[in-house]
């Protein structure tokens, strides 16, 4: 059984990399000073980011994440997602475990997280991690440009969803056979 993102915390807006949207959208000197439009541009990258994340199995830029879903019995949980910087909570059936043992490791657009002890199959599971990269120049390229050419086609309302699936390719999961 596989867990599934709940919820996504905002990204601060220090992390977004607003002047180099507005150098790709080629924005004149003093755009900044435009009332509102540097919050228009940073509400465009965090859903730009958003959406790139979701399709390639990434945190874009670091904020806190949930997962919850059934367990499938054992230690490990497959959380589908991808850097994990920290684990800072984990429930089952509503009581928290203990993590001073928890061992966790990303492989691709998955993190595998072995927990100090085993879960019942089926027991209700609350993850919480802190995820993504840790800064804009963390952020592989090609992802990079995928949150910019999203961003920026909201902004001039184009279509440029081919491009931008090109660019998160390599970076999706691949799952092969029924399983997940």
């Amino acid at each position: 059984m596989t867990l599934s993102i709940t919820h996504r915390g905002e990204v601060a807006e220090a992390a977004l990399p607003v002047e180099a949207l507005a150098a790709q959208l080629r924005l004149a000197d003093g755009w900044d000073a435009v009332p509102g439009q540097r919050a228009r541009l940073a509400l465009r990258l965090r859903a730009s980011a958003a959406a790139v994340g979701a399709q390639a199995d990434r945190a874009v830029l670091r904020q806190s994440v949930v997962l919850e879903g059934r367990a499938p019995g054992g230690n490990l949980l497959i959380l589908p997602l991808a850097p994990v910087a920290s684990v800072t909570a984990v429930a089952a059936d509503g009581r928290a475990i203990p993590l001073t043992d928890a061992r966790w490791r990303s492989d691709g657009g998955r993190t595998h997280l072995a927990l100090p002890r085993a879960l019942l199959a089926g027991a209700e599971v609350r993850v919480e991690v802190e995820a993504g990269f840790a800064d804009w120049a963390a952020v592989p390229a090609a992802l990079a440009d995928a949150v910019l050419t999203d961003a920026e086609a909201r902004e001039v309302d184009v279509d440029l969803a081919g491009a931008i699936a090109q660019l998160v390719a390599p970076f999706r999961t691949r799952r092969l056979g029924g399983g997940a």
